[in-house]
Formats: structure tokens, sequence, C-alpha cells
């Protein structure tokens, strides 16, 4: 079963390793723009966690992540489509920041550890306006995508909390251009029952869907076969997907 509730809204370097990050600092292997050749980009944002308690579901959303992504290396668009995958616990990493799709390697999950949420989320964000700036003060349009992918709360407290402020304040800054309103979606998907918590997430964070769903295999499928056909669509020239349909 899954349901699907709206929120109503009114750096770089050439490093390929990921990078275990502290409270401040952050490393990211964004791609050159210059050697970008497409006058558009879709950029997509993975915010995975990666913490103990994901353990039950993590190898079939390894499984279908990986399904996914190898086969949008094979599409006609897959130019366009950039990926930034950042899995965090109590430590965040960097697995890629935006590369072109075609090289990115598979996902590892190993799972462990406590849920630094929302300075996660907060770091990544960061990454992707300041990533989508560059790109338009290059002349090339940019979509962004923002998934976050979640079984609890945050485990920070206040200070996860004050992370959480500054994500919202991100994304309401965004939208309050018009022209913003069709190439950014934010999307907080909660697997499990702690229906509650992802509420709050998605509240505090300003996140703009929150879709729940079980951690069954099926419903795990469902989700990164959902995330595929909206990057598909949305590289096909339609607008940022705004409605979480399973």
């Amino acid at each position: 079963m899954v349901t699907i509730h709206t929120n109503n809204l009114n750096i770089m370097n050439n490093s390929t390793a990921p990078v275990p990050i502290g409270n401040t600092e952050f490393g990211f292997d964004n791609h050159n723009p210059d050697n970008i050749q497409s006058p558009d980009t879709i950029n997509v944002v993975f915010v995975v966690d990666n913490s103990s308690s994901v353990s039950g579901f993590s190898d079939a959303m390894e499984k279908a992540f990986n399904d996914m992504k190898n086969n949008l290396k094979k599409s006609h668009v897959r130019e366009q489509i950039f990926f930034s995958t950042v899995v965090f616990n109590h430590e965040i990493i960097s697995q890629t920041g935006f590369q072109p799709i075609e090289s990115v390697a598979d996902v590892v999950f190993n799972c462990g550890g406590s849920t630094a949420l929302y300075r996660s989320a907060k770091m990544a964000m960061n990454n992707a306006l300041s990533y989508r700036t560059t790109l338009e003060d290059n002349g090339i349009n940019c979509k962004t995508l923002f998934f976050i992918i979640t079984d609890g709360e945050d485990t920070e407290g206040g200070a996860g909390e004050a992370y959480a402020a500054e994500v919202k304040k991100m994304i309401d800054g965004l939208m309050v251009e018009e022209r913003n309103f069709g190439s950014f979606t934010s999307i907080l998907f909660g697997v499990g029952s702690d229906t509650n918590s992802f509420e709050t997430a998605q509240k505090l964070m300003g996140i703009q869907q929150l879709a729940l769903l079980s951690s069954s295999p099926e419903d795990v499928r469902k989700m990164i076969a959902f995330i595929s056909t909206s990057i598909s669509s949305t590289a096909m020239g339609g607008p940022a997907v705004s409605t979480a349909n399973f």
C-alpha cells in the first residue's frame, strides 16, 4: 500500500572516490560544465538512508537502483541525465557528485549507524542548487529532481532541525521565482510505518511531496520504477515531476 501526501509551497573537484563527511565540510566531484555538450540537463539527486534499520530492504533497493541507472544509460536522452548520490547514516558519503549517467558506477549500501537525515539533505541540496546556478551561468538549462529515501526520523535533535530549516529556506528561495516552478521537484519517500516522522520531516524541510510506502521488495521496486519514469519523462521535455503516482 502506497499513499501520497503533498505539501504546498508558496563546488567542484576531480576526485571520484566517495568522500566521508563531518558536520561542516563536503566533497563533490561535479562534472565540469565546460565539458557539457547538451543545452539542457536533468540533474537527479538521491539522498539515501544507509542506517542500520534499512538493512531489511537495502538489497532490494540496491538492485533496483542499479538496474534503473544501467537502463537509463541506454536511453536516447542519456546525454542530458546527471546523477548525484549521497548515502548517509551518522556519516555522509558522496557516492558521486553530478556526473553524466554513463560514467556513474553502481551504488553499494553497507548499512549501519544512526540517521543524519537533515544534515545529509542540507549538504545535497546546497550542492544541487549551487551546481544548478553554475550551469545556468554557463547557458545550460537545468531541471532538478531531488529524491530523499529514508525509513526513520532524524537522530541529531536540535542540530538536525537547524539543518532542516536550511533546506526549507533553500527550497523556498528557489520557488520564489516563477520560472523555477516547472524545473524543480522534491520528493521524500518514507519507507515503513513511521508516518508521523515522515510528515514532520516533510514539513520541516519544505519538501514538496511525501510518498509513503512499505518496505516490501515490491514497493521498493515500484518506488524506483516511478523515479526512473520521472527522469525519462522530464528528459523528454516534460516538466519536473509534480505528482508521485504509483
